[in-house]
């Protein structure tokens, strides 16, 4: 990978504090000895997964770097995403609260337009991409906001097309 950014986790396993940090395909602990990923167990690829998952084993624990060309780099331990801070800072973000007026049309325009299994499955993809997007650092908000609304513009404008040709093939509107 030509990822040349460090991210950092703090892990608490037990009581003790290890530092885990990631850095051009490379693993440090407490600022050690580098583990290069290819010596680790791998499984997925990017073609067919979209995500790479490397077993990193630590004080009698199993944790799992995902290399993920959707979401980035995360930490995972227990099931649990121990929150990826790019440069070793940061806090997790979470979502910005004006996602929930996307959901919100999403919900409505779901009971509203189409609904069913096709309806559920757009507008739940849509609404996976659109939380996707307003998490991301890269952006700036206004970009954020720009990009949610063109694809809900997308998916409403795709849910009318599909609605149109299955009334058409039903033969609901002759």
């Amino acid at each position: 990978m030509a990822d040349t950014k460090k991210y950092g986790w703090n892990v608490q396993i037990d009581g003790v504090q290890y530092l885990v940090e990631y850095m051009k395909g490379s693993i440090f602990i407490n600022g050690g000895e580098a583990f290069k990923l290819r010596s680790l167990e791998r499984t997925g690829t990017l073609r067919k997964d979209k995500q790479l998952s490397y077993t990193v084993p630590l004080a009698g624990k199993e944790l799992n770097l995902v290399i993920s060309a959707v979401s980035g780099i995360s930490l995972i331990m227990d099931g649990m995403d121990l929150g990826t801070y790019p440069d070793g800072a940061g806090a997790n973000q979470k979502a910005p609260a004006w996602i929930v007026v996307f959901y919100v049309l999403y919900f409505i325009e779901y009971w509203g337009i189409m609904g069913g299994a096709i309806g559920g499955l757009l507008l739940g993809t849509a609404a996976v991409v659109t939380f996707m997007v307003a998490k991301s650092e890269k952006l700036s908000t206004g970009v954020k906001l720009v990009i949610c609304i063109a694809l809900y513009v997308v998916a409403t404008a795709l849910e009318l097309v599909i609605r149109s040709a299955l009334a058409g093939v039903s033969g609901r509107y002759r």
